[in-house]
Order: C-alpha cells, then structure tokens, then sequence
C-alpha cells in the first residue's frame, strides 16, 4: 500500500516535472523567436518574467522532495553527487535569470536622457552585446543541464568532481558556440534594440503634453551695473 508521504513526494515530484516543462518551452519558443528575429523588446521581457515566476515555483517544489529525501541533512547530500551539481545548475540558473533581469534588459531599453530634454538612442557596444548575448546562452544551456541531470540517473555513480568537470566543459562550449554565432546574433540584437527605440516617445514631446515649457536665454541681461537695460541697435527712437 502506498503511504501519505509517498503520495505528497510523487505529487510535487509531477508539479516539479510540469513547470519544468512550461519553462523549458517558453525558453526554446523565446530563443527561437530571438533567432528568427520575430519577437520584440517588450514581449521578451514578459517571457522573461513568465520564466521567473516558473522557476520560483520550480525552487518551491523541487525543496520539497530534497527535504522528503534528506530532511535537509547535509551529511546525506553531501553523498549524493548528482544531487549537488542539480543545485548547483539551478543555483547558477536563478542567477544567470537575475543578470538578464538586472543587466540584460535595462542595457537594451537604455537611452540618453540629455539636458535639451531630447531622447537620442544608445547603441550598445560591442563588449555589452556579448555579454548579453552570452547569458542568453548560458541561460538555455543551464536549463538542458537541469533538465537532463534530473533524468540521468547513472550520473550518481560519479563523483562531485567528476561532474563538475563535465558542466565546465559544457559551459566552455558553450562560449565557443555563441561567439562563434555572434555576428547573427548580434545583428538580432540590434534589430530589436532599433525597433524598441523607434517605439519610444520624443522626450521633448513628453513635456510639452505635461504643460512644461522650455525657458529660453534672453537675447540680454536686464540687470547692469548701472541699473539700466542696454538699447539695441536697430531699436527705433
């Protein structure tokens, strides 16, 4: 007969699964589009924050069965290898989906807020293309790790190190491949980055429909030294 507690572990094991699933999906369509060049900044940035509510509650979830499994004993995960590198992947996962939260996206939408109260678009360096470019890779790489560590059960019969040592290697080409792709990738980039700041309002106009009107310089100062205003040239007397 099957116990309570092995009902609730197989109940949150499936949930588990599940969101893994609809996030992996919403990675793979949204990396595609990327690709394809068919999605914008603004629809990006709610998948972005689709796939952070998923893995939130994937972290909720997959806690529950390590704590079914070990009671958060480190003594007993500390013997289970593929166990650690799981949280590891995830770990660097959450984190990887935090730099394109907090780096990713605002250096994409960034823009010039000049004193004439213009709005002049940015472009984006060389350097920050690829670091944005490279989270994004690392972001579906880490996402295939997690999902194929969660299945490949000979992976216990290896060591930490030993595992550890695969995933750098995963990751290294991982770098290769998405320098190696980087002239397209860096084109889409721009492309979505031009259609994001073509969208945006003028500035300038922004103020005008608030009521704010720009203070010009006077031609002259009315305050002299001797009290008096200076008379122009072709004033008439």
């Amino acid at each position: 007969m099957i116990e309570f507690n092995e009902w609730i572990r197989m109940a949150l094991l499936y949930a588990h699964l599940l969101l893994c699933v609809l996030a992996m999906s919403q990675v793979f369509e949204t990396d595609l589009k990327i690709a394809l060049g068919k999605i914008s900044i603004t629809a990006l940035s709610k998948k972005s924050v689709r796939v952070g509510v998923l893995l939130f509650a994937m972290w909720l979830s997959g806690l529950g069965v390590i704590y079914m499994d070990t009671g958060f004993n480190i003594l007993v995960m500390a013997e289970d290898s593929k166990l650690q590198l799981k949280i590891l992947c995830v770990t660097l996962l959450s984190l990887n989906s935090l730099m394109l939260h907090w780096y990713s996206l605002p250096t994409v939408k960034r823009q010039d807020t000049k004193v004439t109260r213009r709005r002049t678009r940015k472009p984006l360096s060389t350097v920050k293309s690829a670091i944005i470019i490279y989270i994004a890779a690392l972001s579906l790489s880490n996402w295939m790790l997690a999902a194929f560590i969660g299945v490949a059960e000979p992976l216990a019969n290896l060591g930490f190190m030993a595992l550890f040592k695969i995933y750098l290697v995963v990751q290294v080409l991982v770098f290769i491949v998405s320098m190696i792709a980087f002239p397209y990738l860096n084109k889409r980039l721009m492309l979505m980055k031009s259609e994001y700041d073509a969208a945006q309002p003028d500035f300038a106009s922004e103020f005008a429909k608030a009521g704010f009107v720009e203070r010009r310089k006077p031609a002259y100062s009315v305050i002299q030294l001797g009290g008096s205003a200076p008379t122009p040239k072709n004033r008439r007397r």
